[in-house]
């Protein structure tokens, strides 16, 4: 069993360095607070024809900081500089940045949700670029079919006409295009417009027949409404657009939005994130690179965190002596926010080690037993735990445990000692898992084993101290083959997805309950490739995945997809990768209250090393930019 799928080789990395802007002043308020984001290829912006550069621009009040990070077409180091304004004034901005002794000196005007001006990289010419505007309040997904009404309070052209409209969007932009046609003067006219989201703040500039019409509003998730104002026909009044449900099966457009992409020396090939009560999301990468970005130097992970307000951050990195090749399963996070995993080598007997991150990374405890089995073993290649009220850790391993089929274990938080409480043998009571432990709180543990069982395809287990294994069901083929864990509900149901298996060989999704025992809930469908996280649920019941784009361990189908499965609507695809937002979604992802979902992505995005994406709930906008 493959513990993480070898797909699509990391592009090179391009490290950054870390390089002083200039002071800044001006005016101590500003209505372009908000992050920008520009992508250049043009020569003027860069050394060389080629050469890309992207540009993020953090405005606070007076406050203007940002980065500019250029990187060669030559396949060279990259270079990031930090850029710091020097003016800022009501609607207009400048700043001069300096890297290497070059000067990058910007200056614009704000327009609704654009950045316009020029940009002048040292002696050579300003050419004209633009920043669109990508913060917290920013566009909301509008794509889709929309119909309603406009009616004129003054003029005769329009009357009350039925719109029909179909708006473009793209993801992570405030701009949209829009098609639509109403009846002017009872005849039909279509119009082509352009638009902007920022917030709940919605304009639309449309042409038709008549002249310009200048459509301008709010939205507030299902409905865009407001005013519009004709030229050239005295032409005025309100309008009203909504937005269809898309109920039952099929699929819905949504949007999802890259937060931030690795670049190598944060680490490359994340995993599983896990979030904590502020929202702060977590979790490793199974590899590293080394500060000068070599391809070659692969490094032992690393442990990152993402938040709204500092973005992507390395939070520390494994040396080998203190472990490796962390295990990115969903980290465990106690109630003073400290962190704790495993790694798969490293540690004493370099069969991996119990970790703990407070600030720097301390080993608590090593797997001592060499995999392959032997009497008294704790296992090897960890994956994950949960916790007790006393702060006791259990879990998995993959290997290691008396008959080298995996164990579970325990790790003691009052002596760090790590003991075996179950040995699998890879018979009928199964092996190997594609998942950690799940409990219900009062001391019972589930879990699934990815092979072994009556026929070989995995099994759903129950675990206590006091009684010991329970095998609840095995897997056959038809109903699944290798289940990736599970995961449970506040009645003890358990749900969970397995990689193969099924109608279309790419898996089922399952349901097991005391009463109905294991039930198929849909199988995996051709196109975006089995599924390699976990589900997660929502407080409807809903559950939630990603396909991973991979129908083996080195062949894509696609980037990825994002699906639901409800009772009454079925599996539907939510949205898809399209490579710039992330490809090979395998980690297992994280949902709020307000039903967004976070995750990482195994490549894709600005370096190629993977991303922290969003995708936000239904008639939303993404909640964090950076």
């Amino acid at each position: 069993m493959f513990k993480r799928i070898a797909i699509l080789p990391a592009a090179v990395i391009l490290a950054g360095l870390l390089l002083a802007g200039c002071g800044g002043g001006g005016s101590t308020t500003s209505p372009m607070d908000g992050t920008f984001k520009a992508v250049t290829a043009r020569a003027v912006a860069t050394r060389a024809a080629g050469d890309t550069m992207y540009v993020t621009l953090n405005v606070n009040g007076a406050v203007v900081t940002g980065t500019a990070e250029l990187i060669p077409a030559d396949g060279g180091q990259a270079v990031t500089s930090q850029l710091s304004s020097t003016s800022l004034v009501q609607g207009t901005l400048g700043f001069t940045a300096v890297f290497n002794s070059t000067n990058y000196v910007f200056s614009g005007t704000l327009s609704g949700t654009t950045l316009s001006g020029t940009l002048k990289i040292g002696a050579n010419a300003a050419d004209q670029t633009s920043f669109t505007r990508i913060s917290e309040t920013a566009a909301s997904t509008i794509s889709g079919s929309w119909t309603g009404t406009a009616t004129e309070t003054s003029g005769s052209n329009l009357g009350a006409s039925t719109l029909s409209v179909t708006i473009t969007q793209t993801a992570g932009s405030q701009s949209f295009t829009a098609t639509g046609s109403q009846s002017i003067s009872g005849t039909a006219v279509t119009f082509t417009a352009t638009g902007t989201v920022f917030g709940t703040d919605f304009q639309m500039v449309a042409s038709d027949s008549t002249g310009t019409s200048i459509w301008t509003g709010t939205y507030n998730g299902t409905t865009l409404a407001g005013s519009f104002g004709e030229s050239g026909s005295g032409s005025a009044g309100t309008f009203t657009l909504s937005k269809p449900s898309t109920g039952g099966g099929g699929s819905t457009t949504r949007s999802i939005v890259a937060l931030a992409s690795f670049n190598g020396t944060l680490g490359v090939y994340p995993g599983d994130l896990i979030a904590d009560g502020a929202g702060n999301l977590y979790g490793t990468c199974a590899d590293g690179k080394d500060v000068n970005g070599t391809i070659t130097q692969v490094g032992n992970g690393t442990i990152f965190k993402y938040s709204a307000a500092g973005g992507l951050q390395l939070l520390a990195t494994f040396s080998g002596a203190n472990g490796s090749y962390p295990d990115v399963t969903a980290l465990y996070i106690d109630g003073a926010g400290n962190l704790y995993g495993t790694t798969d080598l490293a540690g004493t007997y370099n069969n991996g080690v119990i970790w703990k991150y407070s600030g720097n990374i301390q080993d608590l405890a090593s797997f001592p037993a060499p995999p392959g089995g032997g009497s008294g073993d704790s296992g090897a290649w960890p994956t994950g735990f949960v916790a007790d009220s006393s702060g006791n850790l259990y879990g998995v391993t993959d290997n290691g445990g008396d008959y080298g089929s995996g164990s579970i274990f325990e790790y003691s938080a009052s002596n760090g000692t790590i003991q075996t409480l179950y040995s699998f043998t890879g018979g009928n009571d199964g092996g190997e898992f594609g998942g950690p432990l799940v409990t219900d709180g009062a001391g019972n543990f589930y879990g699934a084993t990815f092979k072994g069982g009556a026929n070989g395809d995995g099994t759903i287990f129950k675990f206590t101290v006091a009684g010991g294994l329970q095998t609840l069901a095995t897997f056959s083929g038809a109903n699944g083959k290798g289940p990736r864990g599970v995961i449970i509900d506040g009645a003890g149901n358990l749900y969970g997805a397995t990689q193969s298996g099924g109608t279309n060989g790419l898996g089922t999704i399952f349901k097991y309950s005391a009463a109905g025992g294991l039930q198929v809930l849909a199988q995996v469908p051709n196109g975006n490739g089995f599924i390699m996280g976990r589900l997660v649920l929502d407080a409807k019941g809903n559950l939630y995945g990603a396909y991973s784009g991979a129908t083996s361990d080195a062949t894509m189908a696609s980037n990825g997809a994002i699906f639901m499965y409800s009772a009454s609507g079925g599996l539907q695809t939510l949205a898809s990768f399209n490579g710039s937002n992330g490809t090979a979604p395998i980690g297992t992802m994280v949902i709020d209250s307000a039903g967004d979902l976070f995750g990482a992505t195994y490549a894709g995005g600005a370096h190629s090393d993977g991303v922290i994406y969003e995708l936000p709930a239904a008639g939303k906008s993404a909640l964090i930019h950076k």
